[in-house]
């Protein structure tokens, strides 16, 4: 079950978070920690706000491009405290939250599951569904970096989600609301190189408290899993990963370029060098070997299309939204039957509408046919779920409307530092009141060691 105790810690590591960020990053753009004081409280100039207001979201774009280009050995002190706290953050809220999961998943995938007819399995990189939430199907694939191109052993290419070099106008998103499995088995990736450095800032007595209770908490073997970055030709993964495995983390094969070792998405080609969508931190890994991770009753796959009327002609950087067609869903015991046939040949005809018919053709392999959907789930009806008792209802995902409305909507679309990073006047003097309520000595502290269902 979610843990409120981590909760409490995440306003405390923000302002720390900010903090670092601005240290770092915000003198070249003009924003200063003595900026931001004036901006909060109501004494910068308007030139000063004009500057605060027009570089702060400069400010996270550079640290994410500095995230993602600098070598994983080569971090400095400061972004690895950077990369501490924001882990910290993230993971707190992972476990304080009853957020819904959700992971794309191949076309092949859909008919799998209803075919196996057993719960929903979450596995490898995936995420909360606030990092999706408003996003088009396009700006999905960009926003993880699923526009990419693979090669095989016989030296062909291929490209799983785009098509002529654009994202395919759709996925198939498999969700489900938060289970104790997921909330025990996610854990945060870290490249050795980058997990070595934030080991060192958690015995380093010169960091600060909060940036070394941010790395003792995130550098946990149950909180953190090993995977090397495919980038260093110079020292063989094996003896990267090895001493962590002997430790007792989890450690996994490496992985190429989207993954980033520091569990800050790399995004695709359609969002480079432009604003982003959402937190700094977003991803966590499931290892199948070390146990299944089921989703719960309310589980569902979704066909994710374009949002009628929508273009995407605009802002490229603005999330346009989506809309969804339920594929099926999980009652706790089996998969339903599948939608309707007209509703989904409907949705398909308008998805390949304007493409060629070379691309009509390509997009039409990687949708699955209602003929297959219910070969599938006719297979599947006759199988009972696997004697494992039935899990508890799992709880429904909630939306965090703690910061009001205006609030909500900043964060949604561009994550808790960056809303942290907007004016927000009328926030920091609700929180100032809760604090002189609850007064110093009602702060909490960081739990010892990670919160599990199971204890």
């Amino acid at each position: 079950m979610r843990d409120p105790t981590y909760a409490a810690l995440v306003p405390q590591l923000s302002v720390a978070l900010q903090e670092a960020i601005l240290d770092l990053y915000g003198p070249e753009l003009g924003i200063t920690k003595e900026l931001r004081a004036r901006v909060d409280a109501g004494t910068a100039t308007p030139e000063e706000l004009t500057t605060y207001t027009r570089n702060a979201d400069k400010v996270i774009d550079k640290v994410k491009t500095d995230m993602r280009s600098t070598p994983l050995d080569s971090y400095s002190r400061a972004q690895i405290d950077i990369i501490a706290l924001a882990n910290a953050i993230h993971y707190a809220t992972f476990q304080s939250r009853d957020e819904p999961f959700a992971k794309i998943v191949p076309a092949a995938e859909v008919a799998k599951v209803l075919k196996q007819n057993e719960a929903p399995r979450f596995f490898g990189f995936t995420a909360s569904v606030r990092y999706s939430a408003d996003l088009a199907p396009d700006q999905m694939v960009s926003q993880f970096g699923l526009d990419y191109t693979t090669t095989d052993n016989d030296g062909n290419t291929s490209t799983p989600y785009l098509v002529n070099g654009k994202p395919q106008p759709f996925v198939y998103v498999m969700e489900s609301p938060m289970t104790d499995d997921i909330r025990r088995a996610a854990k945060i990736p870290f490249d050795p190189r980058t997990l070595g450095g934030i080991e060192a800032a958690a015995a380093d007595p010169g960091r600060s408290d909060l940036v070394r209770q941010a790395a003792r908490l995130v550098s946990q073997p149950d909180v953190a899993c090993v995977i090397v970055r495919k980038d260093a030709p110079d020292a063989p993964q094996d003896a990267l990963a090895e001493p962590y495995r002997q430790r007792g983390y989890t450690v996994k094969r490496g992985a190429d370029a989207p993954y980033t070792g520091n569990a800050m998405p790399q995004f695709g080609k359609g969002l480079d060098g432009k604003a982003v969508f959402s937190d700094l931190v977003q991803e966590m890994n499931i290892d199948t070997s070390k146990g299944i991770a089921l989703g719960g009753e309310g589980a569902a796959i979704y066909l994710v299309v374009p949002k009628q009327g929508s273009s995407n002609t605009g802002d490229p950087t603005l999330p346009r939204g989506s809309d969804r067609v339920k594929i099926t869903g999980f009652d706790g015991h089996r998969w339903e039957s599948p939608v309707a046939r007209e509703q989904l040949d409907r949705r398909m005809e308008q998805l390949l509408g304007g493409f060629s018919d070379a691309d009509r053709a390509e997009l039409a392999k990687r949708l699955v046919t209602h003929d297959t959907l219910e070969a599938a789930y006719t297979a599947g009806a006759a199988k009972e779920l696997p004697g494992a008792p039935l899990k508890p209802l799992a709880k429904k995902g909630i939306q965090d409307h703690e910061a009001g409305v205006k609030r909500h909507i900043v964060a949604q679309k561009l994550g808790y530092v960056v809303a942290a990073l907007r004016l927000s006047d009328t926030d920091k003097k609700k929180q100032k009141k809760k604090n002189r309520a609850a007064g110093d000595s009602d702060r909490p502290t960081a739990p010892s060691k990670r919160a599990s269902s199971g204890d």
